[in-house]
């Protein structure tokens, strides 16, 4: 996640670079990184809570990510803290602590763990009674690289601000991430021989994590998240029947979670619409030199004015009377 705050904070920050930096509380530390560094920070430290290794922290921005906010530092919650049951106390503590103050989020992830969901989902996904609405070319099966098992499928692409993976976690389980282990068995899924869990998991970037709440509560509260899966990922799980579309099956079983109606999120409709735009006045640009129909022209011109895209339609007309020739031809043909 990305924060805020006051100017003079980092600079006392790197004045101390210790534990005993100005203006810290005592509780905080930081120890700056040895081996990790984030290319966009001047400053990347191991940021500690009562002694605990709770955050990775970058400061000092070097100027490349253009924020709209004043000294923007960024906090990257360590994965074994995401489960255990202190995580909103504790970033209440490091947002009131250093007086930050909430701006975006970077990057989310959301897990939903389960027996058998990644043989469900390669069954359904062959199953030939049964189809999906998000395109198959979307949908990838990856096979572990020596013993050809099946690891993962994904649905999405990697270009996207959402992904959606189902993945052998079981298999791929590492010593290091003994502590999910440990959180599974507090949650009533054991590791048995005869079961195999997995995990699918709802990743997001830009504009598709800053759907979440920016209320830490409902980061914590399993049924806002599974809620919020089922509602921005609901259909990459969804299978429906060929000939009776009201005969639906389901990857994840959904009434095993409580749920919460969650409010359809406010898109900025001109934003989201400005790619639709672009691909319009291409189009429209193209007919004009086609057919020499002085409608087509006026339709372009007006929607790039509205929309604020002469600059780009300028430029992007060197490459589209580069390639049109070739493009004329099969239209002709």
């Amino acid at each position: 996640m990305i924060a805020t705050t006051e100017n003079l904070f980092w600079n006392n920050l790197i004045i101390g670079q210790n534990e005993k930096a100005i203006g810290l509380p005592a509780n905080i530390e930081f120890v700056p990184m040895e081996n990790k560094n984030n290319f966009f920070y001047e400053y990347n430290y191991e940021l500690y809570l009562n002694k605990v290794w709770v955050a990775d922290f970058y400061c000092g921005e070097k100027g490349q990510l253009r924020f709209k906010i004043d000294n923007p530092v960024r906090i990257e919650i360590r994965k074994n803290i995401l489960y255990q049951s202190r995580l909103k106390s504790r970033l209440d503590a490091i947002f009131d602590l250093l007086n930050l103050k909430f701006y975006k989020y970077d990057n989310a992830e959301i897990a939903i763990d389960g027996y058998g969901l990644l043989e469900r989902m390669r069954a359904l996904l062959h199953a030939r009674l049964y189809h999906r609405k998000q395109p198959l070319e979307n949908v990838s099966e990856i096979k572990h690289d020596s013993e050809g098992w099946l690891k993962s499928i994904r649905s999405g692409s990697d270009k996207s601000d959402k992904l959606v993976t189902v993945y052998a976690k079981q298999l791929l389980l590492l010593d290091k991430e003994a502590y999910i282990g440990d959180f599974w068995k507090r949650n009533g899924l054991v590791i048995v021989p005869e079961k195999q869990i997995d995990r699918s998991e709802l990743r997001l970037w830009g504009k598709e994590a800053n759907l979440l709440s920016t209320n830490f509560n409902d980061l914590v509260d399993p049924r806002y998240l599974a809620s919020f899966v089922k509602q921005h990922a609901g259909r990459y799980f969804e299978y429906i029947h060929n000939y009776e579309p009201k005969k639906r099956r389901h990857v994840i079983q959904w009434n095993k979670f409580d749920s919460i109606e969650l409010t359809k999120p406010v898109t900025n409709k001109v934003g989201e619409s400005k790619e639709a735009i672009k691909r319009t006045i291409k189009q429209l640009y193209f007919q004009h030199i086609l057919t020499g129909n002085e409608t087509y022209y006026l339709a372009y011109t007006n929607l790039e004015r509205d929309f604020g895209l002469s600059k780009w339609k300028k430029l992007s007309c060197r490459k589209w009377d580069n390639d049109k020739k070739l493009r004329f031809s099969k239209l002709k043909a």
